[in-house]
């Protein structure tokens, strides 16, 4: 099984190649500046160096937030197009779930990891994750709380780790709470893809999370 995973909703950006289980090949880059060019840049530059042809390709996954929009659509629509002649499957997985499974590794089942992020308008984003017997088990879902209530992610249990790859925008929020600053990559999107094409893990629509309704226009 061949997977190639392309990661775009965060200041850091990711590819990698896996091959039946294995990391073959991985890259990441800055989108502090020029964030659709440099990811062009780096998928053009992965398949050649690495000799990935698109058609030898058994499933391509894309990393669908929360996150920056922008970055998440147009990671897409390049997913899609290198997978269209072919009609290679293309997976959605949430890039918080697969920042939360890599902190998982290694730990008990009791420790928690909790992702969070700036939702704006006084807002916080955050899902809450967990593990049993091997799998990632989400136990809150995706969602929004004012920034006043973030004690709550916390729901009581010292054993929750808290994670966000935007710690300049919500450390400020939370002054009270230590958070750790970590990027979801691209090699654990495709692991999480792989239980997916296994038939151990539910599949997740494709297009971005996005946890904001529209804001209305002004009267």
């Amino acid at each position: 099984m061949k997977i190639l995973a392309a990661e775009n909703s965060t200041p850091e950006g990711s590819l990698a190649w896996l091959v039946d289980g294995e990391l073959a090949a991985a890259c990441s880059w800055s989108n502090r500046t020029r964030r659709d060019q440099a990811f062009f840049m780096a998928l053009e530059s992965f398949l050649n160096e690495h000799a990935i042809q698109p058609g030898h390709v058994d499933a391509m996954v894309v990393g669908r937030g929360p996150g920056n929009f922008s970055g998440m659509r147009t990671c897409q629509a390049a997913i899609q197009g290198l997978a269209l002649p072919n009609r290679t499957p293309v997976l959605a997985i949430s890039s918080g779930a697969a920042l939360a499974w890599q902190a998982l590794q290694g730990r008990d089942t009791g420790h928690r990891v909790a992702v969070v992020g700036d939702a704006r308008r006084g807002t916080l984003w955050y899902g809450l994750f967990s593990q049993r017997e091997g799998r990632l088990i989400c136990e809150l879902d995706w969602r929004t709380i004012d920034a006043g209530a973030h004690a709550d992610i916390l729901s009581g249990h010292t054993n929750t780790q808290v994670l966000s790859s935007e710690c300049e925008r919500v450390r400020p929020l939370v002054r009270d709470m230590e958070i750790g600053s970590a990027f979801p990559s691209a090699e654990w999107l495709a692991r999480l893809a792989a239980e997916e094409l296994a038939g151990c893990r539910e599949p997740e629509p494709l297009g971005p999370i996005y946890l904001h309704p529209a804001v209305a226009p002004p009267a």
